[in-house]
């Protein structure tokens, strides 16, 4: 941190408070005194001497008639005039370990001689006051004390604790609750090894590990390595606190050594059922995935991620990690219960948000928390499960958007319970899994496969559900209710996972339709275009825009003619999209060709529309169709090759 100096007293800014005088009083004549103060800036960084803020340097005037005052300056400010006897002053500095009187720090102002004696080792300065109106000023100057310090860690053995560890220096310089001089500095050491030797202001010194979850076992201070030096005032576990005394010394010959001891924090995980008295699914095993994620000091031992089984009433063997390493615990899904309760105890705090009840899922941070009462190696984290209410399941069949499918009924087989149940859904009903009179009750969160069956021509389009996510009574999980979507092809089935809700209904949608099949969709001719059994050849053509069409011709179950094409660029693009200047001869050839392409287009669109009333008709016109199409291409060869002249 940067040295920051107050400025100097100038005229008109006052920055001493004049104390209370003793009961003794002036009995003759007086004269005035004014006390200022001065700081040579430290040579260390991270003092800080304010002089707008706090208690400042206390002086104790005594004047020839016995009447003491005294009197707190702050750093480049003065005390207001103090009226005292005529005669001999004496001003003495109160001391501090941090600070000392520079030499030839106990100065007049230039010219004068009141100043009689000065002491910079006692800090007293005597002064010759004449009575009247002038004021003597005595401005002392002080300079920074300092002494070394190195802060070190240590773990116990074979705790496993690896990593450095940072900490944080101060020091309140001045009294008061707003100090006009204080210190701020850090220090880091890895595991079993100290600091580099800190220079800081001699005194009292607090050094604080930081983090916000911690396990400090203990903490001790002495001089210069020697244990039974004792320089430790006070230490507090819990917050990781440590008060040290630190002795003037100019090198780190002579220093105080703060050692903080840091173990490791275990997490056990706990299985219960609410109410206690109540029982969930005879033997069942809930699965626990444990994801620590990185420690954000870079601390060990950080676990991999793992899992645990738990039955009720069974709690986890502990796991160790570095205090202060955030984990994820979820608790695997069991169909028939959720989770009622997370609660966590001991060496470990809860991030908020969580825990999430409704995903099964927490987040917490090992180690003791700095804001607690207790230390504790240990932090446990226990799930409550109850039983939920359970669902039941619709099924829906729509027509989606095109042709609707063939057939009125449509037949499901619903797996995954282990009881298998078939359902007859007549085409836009809805019908429960068990019958609309007696629906079957499903476990919440349970998973169903649900299967139509193949029915010739039609094809699965989409596949919806009412509700987005699972849900349970206190709101909806990240849980899709639909999964392994699998709408498979013409005349197969079509499949989805579900997964009910608690104690609502859940509707899973199916909609097909009577799509044209294509089995050649390159266009190259040869290809066999079929619905319903119904086949027609798939031909190529190139459009007037230059646009080559692959078409496919069909007949759908309706009876209708459909031509759907099947767009690719075509080089004819760019060169048909040139101007160039014809002659009559050419230009009345090109407006024969376009009419021509005109009219074979107009008897594609009404073949491509006309009812048939059988398949041989259709067929022969499917035939027709073909021909069109040849000769299009023919026409709009010759037509690119006019306008490419």
């Amino acid at each position: 941190m940067s040295v920051l100096l107050g400025l100097l007293f100038s005229t008109g800014i006052v920055g001493g408070l004049a104390g209370v005088a003793s009961a003794a009083t002036d009995s003759g004549p007086t004269g005035l005194i004014k006390v200022c103060k001065t700081f040579t800036p430290p040579t260390i960084t991270g003092v800080t001497l304010n002089p707008a803020v706090g208690s400042g340097f206390s002086f104790t005037i005594v004047d020839s008639d016995g009447v003491t005052q005294t009197v707190s300056v702050n750093n480049g400010t003065c005390s207001l005039p103090l009226t005292v006897s005529a005669g001999a002053a004496t001003i003495t500095e109160a001391t501090a370990p941090w600070y000392q009187v520079s030499t030839g720090g106990i100065t007049e102002q230039a010219g004068q001689s009141y100043l009689t004696s000065a002491n910079t080792t006692t800090q007293v300065a005597v002064v010759a006051v004449t009575a009247g109106p002038a004021v003597d000023v005595v401005t002392y100057n002080n300079q920074l004390v300092t002494g070394f310090v190195e802060v070190c860690k240590a773990t116990p053995t074979g705790s496993g604790l690896t990593g450095t560890f940072g900490f944080a220096l101060s020091a309140k310089l001045l009294s008061g609750t707003f100090a006009a001089a204080s210190y701020a500095g850090s220090a880091s050491a890895t595991v079993g090894a100290c600091s580099s030797p800190i220079q800081v202001p001699a005194g009292s010194i607090t050094a604080v590990e930081n983090g916000t979850n911690l396990y400090v076992t203990a903490i001790s201070a002495d001089f210069d390595g020697v244990p039974a030096n004792n320089a430790l005032t006070s230490s507090n576990l819990v917050t990781a606190t440590a008060v040290a005394t630190v002795n003037a010394a100019t090198n780190n010959s002579s220093q105080t050594d703060i050692s903080f001891t840091d173990d490791v924090v275990g997490l056990e995980l706990c299985k219960v059922w609410s109410p206690s008295t109540a029982t969930g699914p005879a033997n069942q095993e809930y699965t626990f995935t444990v994801t620590p994620s990185a420690n954000p000091a870079g601390q060990g031992p950080v676990p991999a991620p793992y899992t645990v089984m738990l039955q009720v009433g069974q709690c986890s063997n502990a796991v160790n990690y570095a205090p202060g390493t955030p984990v994820t615990v979820t608790e695997g899904i069991v169909p028939g219960t959720k989770v009622q309760g997370i609660s966590l105890a001991g060496a470990a705090t809860t991030v908020v948000p969580f825990p999430d009840l409704v995903n099964r899922t927490t987040q917490i941070i090992m180690g003791n928390s700095v804001l607690g009462t207790t230390s504790t190696n240990d932090a446990v984290l226990t799930y409550a499960n109850e039983n939920a209410l359970d669902g039941t399941l619709k099924i829906c069949k729509y027509a989606g958007t095109g042709l609707a499918p063939l057939g009125t009924t449509f037949n499901f087989t619903v797996t995954g319970s282990g009881t298998t149940y078939t359902v007859a859904v007549p085409l836009g009903q809805c019908v429960f899994v068990g019958g609309n009179l007696t629906p079957v009750e499903f476990l919440y969160n349970q998973t169903l496969t649900v299967t139509e069956s193949a029915s010739t021509g039609n094809e699965a389009q989409s596949i919806t559900a009412n509700l987005a996510n699972v849900t349970e009574s206190r709101g909806a999980t990240t849980e899709p209710v639909l999964s392994a979507i699998s709408l498979g092809g013409i005349g197969t089935t079509s499949s989805a996972n579900v997964t009910i809700s608690e104690n609502l209904l859940t509707e899973v949608n199916f909609f097909d339709i009577d799509p044209p099949i294509v089995t050649n969709p390159t266009g190259n001719g040869t290809g066999v275009a079929s619905t319903n059994g119904t086949n027609g050849a798939a031909t190529n053509n190139t459009n007037p825009l230059g646009t080559s069409n692959t078409s496919n011709a069909v007949v759908n179950a309706n009876g209708v003619l459909v031509i759907v094409p099947t767009n690719a660029v075509s080089p004819i693009v760019k060169a048909s999209t040139t101007k160039v200047a014809l002659t009559k001869a050419q230009e009345a050839k090109l407006v024969k060709l376009q009419k021509q392409l005109a009219a074979d287009k107009a008897q594609v669109k009404a073949l491509s529309t006309k009812h048939f009333s059988s398949l041989a008709a259709a067929k022969s016109a499917l035939k027709k169709v073909t021909a069109l199409k040849s000769q299009e291409k023919l026409l709009n060869k010759e037509i690119s090759a006019l306008k490419n002249l």
